[in-house]
Parts: C-alpha cells; sequence; structure tokens
C-alpha cells in the first residue's frame, strides 16, 4: 500500500506542477502525437519494442519529475497491469521482461522498476529518448 500511495502523491504532484498540461500544440489545437504514438504502439509494435516503449517513456518522465534514484523508480504496478496496458499476454509479457533483464536493459521486481540501458530500449522502441519535461508519470 506504501508504494501505491507514494505512487499516487507522485502522479498528483506532476499533474498539479505542470504549467500547460502539455495538451495543446502550438496553435491552441490538441496535440494528438501521444495518443498516435500509442496507438502505433499497441497495433503495430511486437512485444519487446511495445515495452521497451514504455520503459523509456516512463523512465524519461520520472527523470524529468526527480523520481529516479540509481536509475530506478518506483513501480508498484503488476505484470498483468503492463501486458493490459500494452495489448499483450501475461505469459508474452513475462517472457519479454526476462529477455530485457538478461539482455541487462531493464528490470522490474519488487515494486521498482530499474533500467539500465535507456538508449538501446529506444533503439529497439524505435524512438527518441524525449527531452526531460514534468507530465505525468502515467
Amino acid at each position: 500500500r506504501h508504494h501505491t500511495t507514494q505512487c499516487d502523491r507522485q502522479i498528483n504532484e506532476a499533474k498539479t506542477g505542470r504549467e500547460d498540461g502539455g495538451r495543446e500544440n502550438a496553435d491552441g489545437e490538441p496535440d494528438l502525437v501521444p495518443l498516435d504514438d500509442a496507438l502505433t504502439t499497441v497495433g503495430q509494435r511486437s512485444a519487446i519494442e511495445r515495452i521497451a516503449w514504455a520503459f523509456v517513456k516512463i523512465h524519461s518522465r520520472a527523470e524529468a519529475l526527480g523520481l529516479l534514484h540509481r536509475n530506478a523508480l518506483s513501480f508498484p504496478f503488476r505484470q498483468q497491469d503492463l501486458a493490459d496496458a500494452l495489448g499483450l499476454s501475461l505469459v508474452h509479457t513475462n517472457k519479454t521482461l526476462a529477455k530485457l533483464r538478461e539482455r541487462q536493459l531493464a528490470s522490474w521486481s519488487e515494486g521498482e522498476l530499474r533500467v539500465m540501458n535507456r538508449e538501446e530500449l529506444a533503439r529497439i522502441a524505435e524512438i527518441e529518448v524525449e527531452q526531460p519535461r514534468k507530465r505525468p508519470l502515467m
């Protein structure tokens, strides 16, 4: 429960700490790039690309919010939550996480997500690492 409370607090701080919310482009129109990126991830990427994409995004946002400690952050979710969010089966998610751990790119255990090589994860996901800016963690 401590991790959930801490995560809720961090998310609320991130929401209230944003100046523009990151939801409009320069013309004042809704910024649909994040939605397009998420739909592409679920619809067209492999399991390893999807999880790499998620970990790069989450790690970059955590960095911008000052939530990293030794490249790790509190991540009190279940593998099933990640699988559901990315449109994967739990078994496929588990096997893919094991591959990332074996390749020493990322590990997730006991409520902590550690990214050892964000640049390689970004390469796998075919994305660029975002410049740090405050926005919600999830």
